[in-house]
């Protein structure tokens, strides 16, 4: 079998070297599980993405399967976005609409051609709370973070949301508080299996820059990624529980949109782009856009 190619990408960035790196390979059909968890362990990269041609009477249009370097997830945003810019560059595809299989579901993909450039925007699944923290739990996750109650928004529950890959929801007061998290990595471990959810979201509404509606820092160790620099599937349900909760302001009907940056502790700053789409005051529709870069052009 040919060494398959593997790509580099930056993702929510036009910079290299900021943003979330993803790597990818096209064209993956000939890769058994265990050949794709091998390159995605050994890829310079905390998530790979690989493509799978569709059979004849598939209702999609590829599939693709999502590795982190100690398993294989459902989804991941910012491998999504990297996944289908590598593609439409490579391919030089003009604008279309996808169908993509991926282990959370069927996800439509909108591919937008800007003259010598692509954008990506990913449709997330259904937006919904997967489980509230007990006081227990709410507990043991603020030592495992190193904060105390005192740190918390006042009146906000901390949540399980999910829009195909669950994350904790976990809003603090204050960007310092933000900037200085050393998480205890085996008490985030313990929790994420006890919780049966992979990533911790924690995020500030202190904004240190005015054109972003938050700063955040995402960690999943359990799915063997310490910090994250940008997080597609954090940030999709971040904005369906700022919008829940009444910290955005948003239409009864229509469209709501926000930037928000991550990865500033990571030095890999990146934007992304949330856009909410509402009916009847509530968020039916997640989606997330941003820039992208392929590290050899």
């Amino acid at each position: 079998m040919t060494e398959p190619r593997i790509e580099l990408v930056d993702v929510f960035t036009k910079t290299p070297g900021r943003g979330n790196r993803a790597a990818v390979v096209l064209d993956a059909g000939g890769l058994t599980t265990g050949q794709m968890q091998a390159i995605a362990t050994a890829a310079p990269a905390t998530e790979t993405a690989f493509e799978i041609a569709p059979t004849q009477r598939a209702e999609h249009d590829l599939e693709v399967r999502y590795f982190s370097k100690t398993c294989e997830l459902p989804l991941c945003g910012h491998a999504t976005i990297g996944f289908h810019y590598v593609r439409a560059r490579r391919l030089g595809l003009d604008s279309q609409q996808l169908r993509v299989k991926t282990g959370a579901g069927l996800l439509p993909i909108t591919i937008e051609r800007r003259q010598d450039d692509h954008r990506i925007v990913m449709t997330q699944g259904t937006p919904r709370v997967v489980g509230e923290l007990t006081l227990t739990q709410r507990r043991l996750l603020l030592e495992a973070l190193g904060l105390g109650e005192e740190h918390l928004v006042a009146g906000l529950p901390l949540q399980g949301v999910t829009t195909g890959h669950a994350k904790v929801l976990v809003p603090i007061n204050s960007h310092a508080a933000l900037a200085g998290l050393r998480p205890d990595r085996e008490q985030l471990i313990a929790l994420s299996k006890e919780l049966r959810i992979g990533g911790f979201f924690v995020f500030t509404l202190d904004r240190q820059v005015p054109d972003v509606l938050y700063h955040g820092r995402m960690f999943a160790p359990a799915t063997g990624v310490d910090e994250d620099p940008v997080t597609g599937n954090a940030n999709g349900p971040a904005g369906f529980y700022l919008a829940s909760q009444g910290l955005f302001p948003t239409p009864r009907e229509g469209e709501a949109r926000y930037e928000a940056l991550q990865g500033e502790a990571m030095g890999r700053p990146g934007r992304i782009q949330v856009l909410l789409t509402l009916a009847d005051g509530k968020v039916e529709r997640v989606r997330i856009t941003g820039d992208a870069v392929l590290l050899d052009g």
